[in-house]
């Protein structure tokens, strides 16, 4: 006697919605953030060429986006500072390395991952630059 299997039901997004394993189903918008932002990581930390504490910083700025309204992140180098155990003045110099900035010849060059909206006694955002897109 053959019993006939049905396919698994599974929640992918963790929102309720059950479709099965073989059923295409379209990707929402924070997920497909989610995937983007997860590349991103890996593209600093593979990068030989960014201190230390740019990738934590990094780690940081990224990890407070989380994709629902995709606007930025604008925490106070201060509030970096602390949640990353770097100096303020450390946590300038990874956001003038994220987006490009070159201090020691002060220009810009090597890849941008941030780009960073900077206003005077209101505080920067920050946005993940994706460069291969």
């Amino acid at each position: 006697m053959d019993k006939k299997v049905s396919a698994a039901r599974v929640d992918y997004d963790g929102d309720g919605a059950f479709s099965t394993d073989d059923a295409p189903r379209p990707v929402s918008p924070t997920t497909a953030f989610l995937k983007k932002r997860d590349a991103w990581l890996r593209a600093v930390v593979n990068d030989v060429r960014l201190a230390h504490p740019t990738a934590r910083v990094a780690l940081h700025l990224a990890m407070r986006m989380d994709g629902r309204k995709q606007s930025g992140a604008w925490p106070s180098t201060k509030t970096i500072a602390k949640s990353t155990g770097v100096s303020i003045r450390a946590v300038l110099y990874a956001i003038d390395e994220l987006s490009g900035r070159d201090r020691a010849e002060g220009n810009w060059s090597g890849v941008r991952y941030l780009h960073v909206e900077r206003k005077r006694n209101i505080g920067n955002t920050y946005w993940l630059n994706f460069h291969w897109e």
